[in-house]
């Protein structure tokens, strides 16, 4: 439930994007793989090439494609 919370209050405080490298720093965290497979399980846009992607986030949208909890 940390994460999924973290990801709102993210897009709803700061910005309606965020790259790999901002959300790690957000939340402490080392893993970009860890991120990555967070991103992919949410309702994101992606745009750039690998190193320099940004993720948009639709408002319209429900934040996550499923009603898993994802845990720290």
């Amino acid at each position: 439930m940390f994460i999924k919370q973290a990801m709102q209050d993210w897009f709803n405080i700061f910005q309606k994007t965020i790259t790999n490298e901002e959300f790690r720093k957000f939340l402490g965290i080392e893993s970009n793989a860890y991120i990555s497979k967070l991103f992919a399980n949410m309702n994101l846009e992606a745009e750039g090439n690998t190193r320099n992607r940004q993720y948009y986030y639709d408002y319209e949208k429900p934040l996550f494609k499923d009603k898993t909890l994802i845990l720290l």
